[in-house]
């Protein structure tokens, strides 16, 4: 769920146990798991909101975290719970990465995703992924996004509802 999309009643939020305080960065994708094991969402197909990024508004993708920071993540959304100790220990891995380059980086691989995966277009994915690779570019992933961007649209929605699945 896009977090600025969503509507609920107060009732199931509370009855969930609301946002974790320790959970930074994916308070809100640990409360949507909550919700979702107790049966209380839906989505509609009707598209109602657009959003438009900019790099101050983009919340880093836990990919670019880091391994521990990751394992906390995940570790909380199978167990629907994390403890002060991890929330501060995720804390001080953000504190550490909040630099503009990381956002710069993550902000222009967000976009180069979008426009390959959601909004097909080829030309701004590119440009992204160009903006992206002078960036980091010893990171692999804007190589491999620039690879995909060769193969029609039929081909990387087919990849991404597979890589959804996982």
């Amino acid at each position: 769920f896009s977090h600025i999309t969503v509507c609920y009643k107060k009732e199931a939020i509370i009855a969930a146990g609301m946002y974790d305080v320790n959970a930074h960065n994916f308070e809100d994708h640990l409360l949507w798991s909550k919700l979702i094991a107790l049966g209380k969402v839906c989505n509609i197909r009707e598209t109602l909101v657009k959003i438009r990024f900019n790099p101050g508004s983009v919340t880093i993708d836990s990919s670019w975290r880091g391994r521990r920071f990751n394992q906390i993540k995940y570790d909380a959304l199978k167990n629907g719970f994390i403890s002060q100790k991890e929330g501060d220990e995720l804390l001080q891995i953000m504190q550490d990465q909040d630099t503009e380059k990381i956002s710069k980086g993550a902000y222009h691989s967000l976009l180069a995703k979008k426009f390959l995966f959601n909004n097909y277009n080829r030309p701004k994915a590119r440009e992204n992924i160009k903006l992206l690779i002078k960036t980091y570019p010893f990171k692999s992933q804007g190589y491999i996004l620039y690879c995909l961007s060769y193969l029609p649209g039929k081909v990387l929605k087919t990849i991404y509802k597979l890589n959804k699945k996982r």
